[in-house]
């Protein structure tokens, strides 16, 4: 399959999944951390979970990548997955964001998501978000994505990005229970979040499938 990006509305098709995630992260404080890679064989057994936030988190994966989306990963390869990169962010948070990167204060920074910990890049089989809540009112936090990929990514030296480039962007607003789906060589960064409910985030969950173990 050629370079694209997906967009899937209604991802899940029980929102209450969605729902609950978003409870568990936005209002109690439960997180994945900053990734946590799965092996696909960890999903086959649908007992094998320790409580109630990992079970909706892997119920979540396989209703996406094990039924919806199972033609996107035979696309790509006639393997099955070596596993699934998961990890959360909540926006607005400025502790962990570059102010003079794209993303800058409120938002996300401009990346790659890639095996962190390899010292060669390394990509996934795609790259992933799905919008867990709030249902509305956010206010800002619109992903962009650059087609031009690597290219683009590695001439970008911090600063403000020309988004009058419209043929090299892909802009998607935040919509409740949206997945995008997209190229891993594409560099993308959320725009600051600049209103939202009080007390509710913008909360994302990125589920990259990855035909490798990542490094440790």
């Amino acid at each position: 399959m050629e370079s694209f990006a997906l967009t899937v509305d209604d991802a899940v098709d029980d929102p209450r999944y969605i729902d609950k995630l978003y409870y568990l992260i936005n209002h109690k404080g439960q997180s994945l951390g900053t990734g946590q890679f799965i092996k696909y064989d960890d999903f086959v057994d649908k007992f094998n979970y320790e409580n109630e936030f990992e079970y909706i988190v892997k119920e979540i994966t396989r209703k996406l990548w094990f039924n919806k989306l199972s033609w996107l990963i035979k696309s790509k390869t006639s393997k099955q997955p070596a596993g699934f990169e998961i990890w959360i962010n909540s926006l607005p948070d400025t502790s962990f964001n570059n102010p003079s990167l794209a993303g800058g204060s409120g938002g996300l920074n401009y990346h790659l998501d890639k095996d962190e910990n390899s010292s060669t890049l390394k990509l996934p089989l795609f790259a992933t978000a799905l919008y867990l809540g709030p249902r509305e009112g956010i206010n800002g936090g619109e992903l962009m994505i650059n087609v031009k990929g690597l290219e683009h990514f590695d001439s970008y030296d911090g600063g403000l990005i020309d988004l009058n480039e419209s043929e090299n962007w892909i802009e998607i607003p935040f919509k409740f229970n949206r997945m995008v789906v997209f190229d891993a060589h594409y560099p993308h960064f959320v725009k600051p979040v600049i209103a939202f409910p009080q007390g509710k985030k913008r909360v994302c969950i990125a589920i990259n499938v990855w035909d490798q173990e990542l490094s440790s």
